[in-house]
């Protein structure tokens, strides 16, 4: 169970840290334009910093999970099973943990967070109109938001694949 654990916890990271990735890449691009930053150098350094430092997890995460994934584990009671049978698993999980109900009660949970944050904004009004249509969020922007982190997370899936064909 304690190795179950940490493979579940490292392939998470792995999905948390290649959708971080993306949004790195998609920050860039908004940081980058002079109409939404002052200084745009600093803000692309910024974040081409942290990514080189996120590299550096997603390498080291890819690189353990793949030799995982060649192994065979011993268990307590003398039986085995396969690494990439673990690796499989807990790919799954993570990845159905970023789907599905959760992602609708993050979604919700996040779209209220920025709601109250611009409230107290001069033009609180006009952002939240632009940022959802509807209040609360409809079906349509719902599944418009879970169609493009389904894409997000088909990308990933080809990423860490590419490393060990018997993964996800």
């Amino acid at each position: 169970p304690e190795l179950q654990l940490l493979v579940r916890a490292m392939v998470q990271i792995l999905v948390i840290e290649l959708l971080a990735y993306h949004t790195f890449a998609w920050a860039s691009d908004v940081l980058g334009d002079p109409s939404c930053s002052h200084d745009t150098a600093f803000a692309r350094t910024t974040i081409d910093h942290i990514r080189a430092d996120e590299d550096l997890h997603v390498g080291y995460l890819q690189c353990a999970l793949a030799e995982l994934a060649t192994m065979t584990v011993r268990r307590t009671d003398g039986g085995t099973v396969r690494g990439a049978d673990l690796v499989v698993a807990a790919s799954r999980a993570a990845l159905e943990n970023q789907t599905g109900d959760r992602f609708d009660r993050v979604l919700a949970y996040r779209l209220a967070q920025v709601r109250t944050e611009l409230e107290d904004h001069p033009d609180g009004a006009r952002l939240t109109a632009e940022f959802v249509d509807s209040d609360p969020i409809s079906k349509s922007d719902r599944r418009a938001l879970r169609a493009h982190l389904t894409t997000s997370l088909r990308r990933i899936g080809r990423e860490v694949r590419r490393f060990e064909p018997k993964l996800v």
